[in-house]
């Protein structure tokens, strides 16, 4: 998981150290932390990503990369990022937000438990989206730069 946020997040008071991955994060706006959701659940999610592209009656096959093509995917803003089809709602979309290891890394983060989640959208970038035309893959943020402190704290769950 790689939580981003943008700004300082000490920019008001003295720096806070925690003696834990909290202190890089603070330093550089960002951490990776390896195994926060166990490799079979990532592999799970991961499936679950691609089952769902390949639920709408498009063409898509994971299987057949000859139909990785835009024209059998559905449609995506910035070749993966799915804001439509109650994408960000699906159950193994909500599963993985409350992996325990998810939570506490969140929990860490602002210093209670009582957290409120929010997904307006999912990333499936498949390794040809550059090819696909539109927009290479990119970092999304959506704390806004000129704020400061830490507003907006953003993860993601990758398996390679």
């Amino acid at each position: 998981m790689a939580p981003y946020i943008g700004g300082n997040a000490n920019a008001s008071h003295e720096a806070v150290k925690h003696g834990d991955w909290r202190d890089e994060f603070a330093t550089k706006g960002y951490v990776v932390l390896k195994n926060v959701v166990p490799p079979d659940r990532a592999l799970y999610y991961r499936q679950k990503m691609l089952d769902w592209l390949g639920s709408f009656a498009n063409g898509f096959d994971i299987n057949d990369q000859i139909s990785w093509t835009e024209e059998n995917l559905p449609w995506s803003f910035k070749n993966g990022m799915y804001l439509n089809f109650c994408a960000a709602h699906e159950k193994y979309v909500w599963e993985a937000r409350q992996e325990p290891g998810v939570l506490d890394a969140f929990s860490k983060i602002w210093g209670t438990e009582e957290l409120i989640s929010s997904y307006d959208t999912i990333n499936i970038t498949l390794p040809n989206a550059a090819e696909m035309g539109g927009t290479k893959p990119w970092p999304h943020v959506d704390q806004a730069p000129e704020r400061n402190g830490m507003h907006c704290v953003q993860g993601f769950i990758n398996r390679e």
